[in-house]
C-alpha cells in the first residue's frame, strides 16, 4: 500500500544516498501527514491502518530527515505526535496495556509507538514521554503469550506476525541504545517452536486461527532472520526449505541463502513447551514422511487467536494429515 511504498523509497535512499528516492518518500510523507487522524484512517475506524501510517511516517521522517526542509519536518513530526498521542493514551492511560497485555493488536501497537519514540528522540518532549513509558514496561511484558521456553500460545499461524512486528521495535531500540531484546530467553528459543510445531513440509496450521496453510513467505523470512541473529543453522535449514519470494524490500536484510544450514537430525525428535502446554513428537523432523503427534493442554485456553481445543491432539504420517485441528 501507500505506506509500504513510502517506507521502501525512504529505505532505498538510506542505503544508496540517491536523493531521487528520498525526495519521493518525503513527498509521500508530507502528503500523508495531512490526512485527518480522526477521519477514514482514524484509530477507532481501523486501528491497523492507523498504526501503520503512524510508525511508517516516523520511520520515513528519521531516514529522510536530512533531505527535508524545516517546514516539512514540522508537518510530518506533528502528524506523528498527533497519531502517536492517540496510541499512547490508549496504551498508557485509558486502559493501560500493562493491565491487558493479551490484546494482540495493542501489544503490536505498543512496539510501533516505541519506533515513533526513537525516531523523534531529542526533538519531541512528547516522544520522550512515550519512550520512558515503553522502555520501562515493554521488556517485562513481551511476550504475553509465551515464556522462556519460546512457545507461542496463539498458534503456529499467528506466530508469523508476532515476530516481525516486534523486531522492528527491537531493531530501533538496539540501534538507538545498544539494548537488545533479542537476548530474552523467549526470543532465543522461539524458532524452535516453529521448527517442531510446524515443519516445512506440514500443510496445515494447528491450535489457532488460520489453521489452513503451509509455511510460507513470512515463516521463511522469520526463520532466516532468527538464523542470522542467533547463528542457528537449524533455523536456516527451515528457511531454505520453504519457498519464498521477498516482496518487502526491508526483508532483504533478513536473508542469507549462503548461511550455514543443518537439518534437524541430531537434535531431540520431540519437544515440550511447558509455557504454553504444547508438545510434539516426531519420527524424523527433517523428513516429509515424518510421523508427527502434537498435543495441547494450554493455560492460555481459547484466549484471543487460540482455539477452544483443550486436550486436543493432531496426527500426521507420511505426508498425510490423519487427525486434524478442524
Amino acid at each position: 500500500g501507500a505506506t509500504g511504498r513510502m517506507r521502501d523509497l525512504a529505505f532505498c535512499y538510506l542505503l544508496s544516498g540517491d536523493e531521487r528516492y528520498g525526495a519521493k518518500a518525503v513527498e509521500r510523507a508530507t502528503e500523508m501527514a495531512t490526512w485527518d487522524p480522526q477521519g477514514v484512517t482514524s484509530y477507532h475506524n481501523h486501528d491497523q491502518v492507523f498504526r501503520d501510517i503512524t510508525w511508517k511516517l516516523a520511520t520515513t521522517y528519521d531516514w529522510c530527515h536530512a533531505l527535508m526542509s524545516e517546514e516539512q519536518r514540522q508537518v510530518v513530526r506533528a502528524a506523528v505526535e498527533t497519531r502517536g498521542g492517540v496510541l499512547f493514551r490508549d496504551l498508557a492511560e485509558s486502559t493501560p496495556i500493562t493491565e491487558r497485555p493479551y490484546d494482540s493488536h495493542g501489544i503490536t501497537a505498543y512496539g510501533f509507538l516505541g519506533i515513533c519514540a526513537v525516531a523523534l528522540a531529542h526533538e519531541s518532549e512528547t516522544a520522550d514521554r512515550w519512550f520512558r513509558f515503553i522502555v520501562s514496561t515493554y521488556p517485562a511484558i513481551f511476550p504475553p503469550w509465551g515464556g522462556e521456553e519460546g512457545g507461542w500460545g496463539q498458534g503456529v499461524s499467528y506466530w508469523k506476525w508476532s515476530g516481525p512486528f516486534a523486531w522492528y521495535f527491537f531493531d530501533a531500540l538496539k540501534s538507538a541504545t545498544g539494548f537488545s531484546l533479542y537476548d530474552k530467553a523467549f526470543c532465543r528459543n522461539n524458532g524452535w517452536f516453529k521448527l517442531y510445531m510446524h515443519p516445512p513440509w506440514c500443510d496445515r496450521h494447528h491450535f489457532g486461527d488460520g489453521n489452513h496453510g503451509s509455511p510460507g513467505l513470512t515463516d521463511s523470512s522469520n526463520m532466516a532472520h532468527m538464523a542470522h541473529v542467533y547463528d542457528n543453522p537449524y533455523y536456516q535449514w527451515y528457511a531454505n526449505n520453504v519457498p519464498y519470494t521477498v516482496s518487502d524490500i526491508y526483508s532483504y536484510w533478513w536473508y542469507d541463502t549462503d548461511a550455514p544450514t543443518r537439518p534437524p537430525v541430531d537434535v531431540p525428535q520431540g519437544c515440550c513447551f511447558p509455557d504454553i502446554g504444547w508438545a510434539a513428537m516426531h519420527s524424523d523432523l527433517s523428513d516429509p514422511d515424518d510421523v508427527m503427534l502434537m498435543f495441547k493442554s494450554s493455560p492460555y485456553g481459547s484466549f484471543n487467536h487460540s482455539h477452544a481445543d483443550q486436550n486436543h491432539f493432531v496426527l500426521y504420517a507420511y505426508g498425510e494429515p490423519l487427525l486434524i485441528d478442524s
